[in-house]
């Protein structure tokens, strides 16, 4: 077994096979993590096309971007690619069109806006507790030590 060295969360997902980042795009807090080590171009590229189901032309996706920031586009491109959170849908690398990875897309949804499954499992199962109290003596407590503070004085 190889014992490898990462120097950053990306370069250790770049080199994660595909079925991994997969699974690993299917639980929400990981895609929360991702996303805020993305840079910022790229956080922002994955915001306008969280909603949008169909794939964007590069163009239209290029047009989001000063003219004079392409190195910019292009490392936010590179980010996006390398972690497989959005793919080329056509072979053409000039044009064709960028679409987020389902399941990054759908986990993120739910990281950012709520929804899901709860991270807890089922939390509807309540246990009977032996200090349980009810709510008359709640209240009749909190009377009595009302009381007490009124008359402290």
């Amino acid at each position: 077994m190889s014992v490898h060295s990462y120097s950053s969360l990306f370069e250790y997902l770049k080199n994660v096979g595909v079925h991994m980042l997969d699974e690993l795009y299917t639980h929400p807090p990981t895609c929360l993590v991702v996303f805020r080590e993305l840079p910022e171009l790229a956080k922002h590229f994955v915001m306008r096309l969280l909603f949008i189901e169909q794939p964007i032309p590069k163009s239209i996706v290029s047009g989001w971007v000063e003219k004079g920031s392409s190195a910019l586009l292009n490392d936010s491109c590179k980010a996006l690619t390398d972690l497989r959170i959005w793919h080329s849908t056509d072979s053409n690398v000039s044009r064709g069109s960028w679409s987020l990875n389902k399941k990054y897309q759908e986990s993120i949804r739910i990281s950012l806006f709520g929804g899901g499954k709860p991270l807890l499992g089922d939390l509807g199962i309540v246990t009977n507790d032996k200090y349980s109290k009810t709510v008359d003596f709640l209240k009749s407590y909190a009377a009595e030590r009302w009381d007490v503070s009124l008359c402290v004085n």
